[in-house]
């Protein structure tokens, strides 16, 4: 029997076993497939060879070597395929485009090999000894050499990518791993030609040990990668743990450039993962952070690449975001730097959330204090202004008694008049504030049902116009398809009144401008949003903005109850009312109300 029946054989029985050690894995990712495609096209390519020799009739020795190139030819796109994934390049990983176009010609080629006796592209003949057994090609065809070429570069882009790992290894991580990386890359195939070149020169016995060598090169890496973790700057991190944290993660050598990340990297850098691998990291972070220079994050790496102590703070990002980071230094089991982590948390939502959690705690208990103030002003309040409106009668009919005696007007009733009719205006004033309070304070229910955002936002900026100066633009812009809102009508209306007037009273003294009033739909209900183009809110107060009795007009202009009024209407209904604004670029206001429960 001929030498290559056993070498198929035996390189069947290898790949069989590491195929079926893979496929019986617990976890299955899209490189446990890759490696299964690429074992199952080993074995396709071995077993061509062997039949090729072991078959007597010439016709069945052409269609098994036929089918050994099949197998062949499908080897090298799920070897780079592999590869780019091993490496943790992602080149190829994240384009389908890219990846369809490494394996479309291999495709080609493969049913070229297969349908090869309807056009005899790929082999015009074959060629027999003197036994009359096929030998192989006589006239190999076009597209026997485009494949081959295009099969060749393949093989050589994935070769070059593991030796780039471990040069990467060698010379910034560990040696040993680099060594052994591509030794396994390398080492196997080169082998395998060496051996069929020498068999050949040395022997008449045609034997090929490319497909073993190739198999063992495959089944090195994977138990290197699986078992030993030799690609991995992190060990101790496997990339399907850390692909599911909504906490951002980078990984890079000790130069600080970037190796490897999770996908909540890119929502949290506001970018593609392509962008970022490969780059300084404080380049990444810079970028974005407001408050940190490149060079403040790169003496940070520096630091904890030459044994400093672990990194923590935080930092503000672009859009209002406020991001913590930590970081340290990745070590091996001899305790020798690898290269560094980063670790990466958007803490913007849980600080509005703080936020809103403070000020519903400080409306609660200045409502309760507005209630109880509101309950003992308003009847001794109620009393003068009672007795107030009494004097003022009386001072007419003793104005008209003494001009029937004296024919002439008293400058001191006319005065008194004035100081009366001022007492009534200031007690009036007091009312209004102290039927605020009452609001605020809760103490006014409005009636429950569905409400129509768009009716509510269209009758608050009907009222708002009233207010409106002539030069100042009011504009409601109604959104499409909102749903409906269970609550008051008349409280949601006073809520986004308020907020329009106080745009209206943010762009006023300037004399010109534009208060908007949008709604939209939500994925978990509708929003109203107020905006205006005046000088914005400063940054120092925007934490008090919603206090109550907090206000930046002068005395007399404005009691500091209006947005606090609105935000409790808002917490009312289940909503939430935040700021958006940057100061200089105008204030916007967005209230966010959650649906009508299904009934």
């Amino acid at each position: 029997m001929h030498p290559q029946v056993y070498q198929s054989v035996l390189t069947v029985l290898a790949v069989a076993a590491m195929a079926l050690y893979v496929g019986f894995r617990r976890e299955r990712t899209a490189v446990h497939w890759l490696v299964i495609a690429l074992l199952l096209s080993m074995m396709l390519w071995a077993v061509g060879l062997g039949l090729w020799h072991l078959l007597p009739d010439p016709r069945h020795q052409e269609t098994a070597l036929m089918l050994g190139f099949a197998g062949a030819f499908s080897i090298p796109p799920f070897w780079l395929l592999l590869a780019d994934r091993f490496t943790r390049r992602h080149a190829l990983e994240r384009r389908p485009a890219l990846q369809a176009a490494v394996i479309a010609p291999s495709a080609l080629g493969v049913l070229a090999v297969l349908t090869n006796s309807s056009h005899r592209l790929f082999v015009q003949g074959f060629g027999h000894d003197s036994m009359g057994k096929v030998d192989g090609f006589a006239f190999a065809g076009p597209l026997f050499w485009v494949t081959l070429c295009w099969s060749v570069a393949l093989v050589a882009g994935g070769i070059g990518l593991y030796l780039a790992s471990a040069f990467r290894l060698a010379i910034h991580q560990a040696p040993g791993r680099g060594l052994a990386l591509g030794l396994a890359a390398l080492g196997p195939m080169l082998l395998g030609a060496a051996l069929t070149i020498l068999g050949t020169a040395l022997t008449t016995t045609d034997l090929d040990f490319t497909p073993m060598g190739m198999s063992t090169a495959v089944c090195l890496l994977f138990v290197l990668n699986w078992r030993y973790r030799i690609l991995d700057t992190l060990p101790v991190a496997r990339r399907h743990v850390i692909e599911h944290l909504s906490d951002g993660v980078i990984v890079t050598d000790l130069r600080g450039r970037i190796l490897d990340l999770n996908p909540a990297i890119e929502a949290i850098f506001e970018t593609s993962a392509s962008k970022l691998l490969r780059r300084p990291v404080w380049d990444a972070v810079a970028e974005i952070a407001l408050d940190l220079e490149a060079g403040e994050v790169e003496g940070i790496a520096s630091s904890l690449a030459s044994g400093g102590d672990r990194f923590s703070g935080a930092f503000q990002a672009r859009g209002g975001r406020h991001i913590e980071a930590s970081a340290d230094c990745v070590r091996g089991g001899d305790g020798e730097p690898l290269g560094l982590y980063a670790v990466f948390r958007d803490r913007t939502e849980r600080r509005r959330y703080e936020r809103f959690l403070r000020r519903t705690q400080r409306l609660e208990t200045a409502a309760g204090l507005a209630a109880g103030i509101a309950h003992e002003v308003n009847n001794p309040l109620a009393y003068v202004g009672s007795n107030l409106r009494h004097v003022d009668r009386a001072i007419d009919a003793i104005a008209e008694r003494l001009a029937s005696l004296s024919g002439e007007k008293s400058e001191e009733i006319e005065e008194l008049r004035m100081v009366v009719a001022e007492s009534i205006e200031g007690v009036e004033r007091i009312a209004g504030i102290v039927d605020r309070m009452r609001r605020f304070a809760g103490l006014s229910q409005g009636e429950l049902g569905e409400v129509d955002v768009n009716a509510v936002a269209g009758e608050a900026l009907k009222m708002a116009a009233l207010h409106r100066p002539a030069a100042i633009e009011l504009r409601f812009e109604p959104g499409d398809d909102l749903p409906l809102i269970q609550g008051s009508s008349e409280h949601l209306i006073q809520a986004v009144l308020n907020l329009a007037i106080n745009g209206l009273q943010a762009v006023s003294p300037r004399g010109f401008g534009t208060v908007r009033v949008v709604t939209r739909s939500r994925e978990e209900g509708a929003e109203i949003v107020v905006s205006d183009d005046g000088p914005g809110i400063p940054t120092a107060i925007r934490d008090r903005i919603f206090d109550p009795f907090f206000t930046t007009k002068a005395p007399g202009e404005g009691s500091g109850l209006g947005l606090a009024i609105a935000h409790d209407i808002v917490r009312e209904h289940g909503g939430v009312l935040e700021l958006r604004s940057e100061e200089g670029r105008g204030a916007e206001f967005a209230i966010r109300l959650p649906a009508r429960p299904a009934s």
